[in-house]
């Protein structure tokens, strides 16, 4: 992941401890990741940003992507 990080990685996180303490969270931070939480509705799909600090709702799914990547476009 360092060498040649992806642009984007959909993961799963099952709360346990606060979300920017879990370990994969961690690793992912530290190499260049911003995150968005994956949440759904009878209406669809959705991304939402995490902040630092802000609250996860419900749900598991998480889209993390590199820095490297332009999501003004």
């Amino acid at each position: 992941i360092q060498d040649t990080p992806p642009k984007h990685i959909i993961f799963e996180s099952h709360p346990g401890q606060p979300f920017w303490c879990r370990d994969e969270v961690v690793l992912l931070k530290e190499t260049g990741y911003r995150f968005q939480h994956i949440t759904r509705s009878l209406l669809g799909s959705f991304l939402k940003p995490i902040s630092a600090g802000a609250s996860i709702g419900p749900g598991f799914d998480f889209l993390a992507t590199h820095e490297s990547v332009n999501t003004n476009v």
